[in-house]
């Protein structure tokens, strides 16, 4: 981890566990360092929301989402993550494992009945570990989302579309 988002990291941490009498401070020295990372990393656009301990304590659009129309974020715009979501997620499933709600072995289709990909046998045998391992036979699909801000809904019928390159689970 780089220092700088080290130190942003902490300062979240420290902003957060003060009295709820400076909020509005908080709120406002919060926003000032999103502004600044934003500024440094040229990141045109973000939207940022902290919860903490169930409660939403900050939210807010920032920059714009179209450098050529100059196109303001709002709540609503979707951004491409990429696999910078996948621990998250990972961390999420782990914890419906432990709960035992599902099963690394389970497979998607009996968890999401509308998953579809052009190999009907993949799709039946697809797995939520394969999920995450990257081995379900499909090439690096990101032209599917990385042109546009797409919903998941959308994204899904794409990938359906995708062609298979190898079998299941033989390579990443």
């Amino acid at each position: 981890m780089k220092a700088s988002s080290l130190l942003i990291t902490l300062w979240i941490l420290f902003q957060f566990c003060i009295p709820e009498s400076f909020a509005q401070t908080k709120s406002d020295s919060f926003e000032s360092v999103i502004q600044s990372a934003m500024q440094k990393r040229h990141v045109p656009g973000s939207v940022t929301a902290v919860y903490y301990q169930d409660s939403l304590v900050f939210s807010k659009a920032l920059g714009i989402k179209n450098i050529n129309e100059q196109t303001p974020v709002d709540r609503h715009t979707v951004f491409n993550l990429g696999s910078a979501t996948k621990p998250l997620i990972g961390i999420a499933m782990g914890i419906l494992v432990e709960q035992g709600k599902l099963n690394w072995e389970d497979r998607v289709k009996d968890h999401y009945p509308d998953f579809r990909l052009s190999d009907p046998y993949v799709t039946n045998e697809a797995r939520i570990k394969d999920l995450f391992t990257h081995n379900l036979g499909y090439a690096s699909e990101d032209l599917l989302w990385l042109l546009d801000s797409t919903s998941t809904k959308v994204l899904l019928e794409r990938y359906a579309q995708a062609d298979k390159i190898h079998p299941l689970r033989a390579t990443f």
